[in-house]
């Protein structure tokens, strides 16, 4: 059964439903922390937290799509983060970041 983000009466819900969408609440306002945390994380440090998440993911099974798909992403991530921007593209590049979860 599928509710509407919006729908204000969760007490007639099925309970773990209610659970889910607490969860979801309190994951979004952790995903604000890491990105205000990411901001204010200099170059080396970003790319350090980088390279722990990649060693992290090669972990993983290697048929796994997530870890291809994180490993891609995070490759990306670390190629985006060696090249030299103006302010503009690294102000982009920042609002792009914080919207990840690493």
């Amino acid at each position: 059964m599928l509710y509407h983000w919006c729908d204000d009466n969760l007490s007639d819900k099925d309970p773990k439903l209610v659970i889910d969408f607490e969860r979801s609440l309190s994951m979004g306002s952790r995903a604000n922390r890491v990105g205000e945390r990411w901001n204010q994380m200099g170059c080396e440090e970003k790319s350090s937290v980088i390279q722990e998440e990649i060693k992290r993911v090669s972990k993983l099974p290697s048929n796994s799509v997530y870890a291809v798909h994180r490993l891609k992403v995070l490759n990306k991530i670390n190629e985006l983060l060696s090249v030299q921007r103006t302010l503009s593209q690294e102000k982009e590049l920042e609002l792009l970041f914080t919207q990840l979860s690493l």
